[in-house]
């Protein structure tokens, strides 16, 4: 085929062999028709997963690129991801690499990523944070907002969260599908546990005021006092009826 070099191989052999386009190539009543085609083999091991027919020069869409097989614990991925101006036959192969189960945010504080996503990914990408002004109305000094796009929407993850000054006294909303939402979140290390539901794509991290932390405590002090206060109010009570059904059955007795 003529591809623009002059000869075979460097040599030329005018008057022997001429180039000739491709296109003029197949216009000869005599090419078999296997010629007019360029055959893509994709291949899992020695087990051929499929076979696609491409003209010369053509190109295999997307969604016609077969999807690689499935297996546990593993993500696969071809070899070859670009089939535009095909000009030769090809034999694409899989390759597998060991699902990832944590992402780390390639944001950091002192060394460390600043959020960590736990699930199964295929891909070892770090996480792609972008800082963001949004965030609730909420009690408190807003720390920061985050806002991230890439993980996996269709189900919830565990994430641990590494705020500013440490955990003590953050709370940390997420921004989902329904709005932002404050979580539970547990301290682990140095970073605050929690589970984001399906859908988020941003966090929020408030700091309580010092004011607001005594008084929570105060308050579940008192509600843990008065229920003492009633349990024991409550069983003087049934002391007493018990003491008087006594006293009426002795005297029952001696009549």
């Amino acid at each position: 085929m003529d591809e623009g070099s002059a000869g075979i191989d460097g040599v030329s052999y005018a008057g022997i062999a001429e180039p000739m386009s491709y296109d003029d190539f197949l216009a000869q009543g005599d090419v078999p028709l296997a010629f007019s085609n360029l055959t893509l083999r994709f291949m899992d091991g020695d087990t051929l997963v499929a076979q696609c027919d491409v003209p010369y020069g053509g190109s295999l869409a997307d969604e016609d690129v077969p999807v690689v097989p499935a297996k546990e614990g593993s993500y696969g991925e071809w070899d070859t991801t670009d089939f535009s101006s095909i000009t030769f036959d090809m034999t694409i192969n899989a390759e597998y690499s060991q699902l990832n189960t944590t992402r780390e945010s390639s944001a950091e504080r002192d060394g460390r990523a600043i959020l960590l996503v736990e699930g199964t990914f295929a891909t070892t990408e770090a996480l792609d944070l972008t800082e963001s002004s949004d965030a609730p109305a909420a009690v408190g000094s807003h720390l920061e907002s985050w806002s991230f796009f890439d993980i996996d929407g269709d189900t919830s993850h565990t994430m641990r969260y590494l705020a500013p000054d440490g955990p003590d006294n953050v709370e940390v909303y997420l921004q989902t599908a329904d709005g932002w939402q404050k979580v539970d979140t547990t301290v682990d290390g140095s970073y605050l546990k929690f589970t984001a539901p399906a859908g988020t794509t941003g966090l929020a991290a408030f700091r309580l005021p010092e004011s607001k932390v005594p008084l929570i405590a105060v308050c579940a002090g008192g509600v843990a006092a008065l229920i003492l206060v009633l349990a024991l109010i409550h069983k003087k009570r049934k002391a007493r009826k018990a003491k008087k059904a006594a006293k009426k059955a002795e005297a029952e007795a001696k009549e």
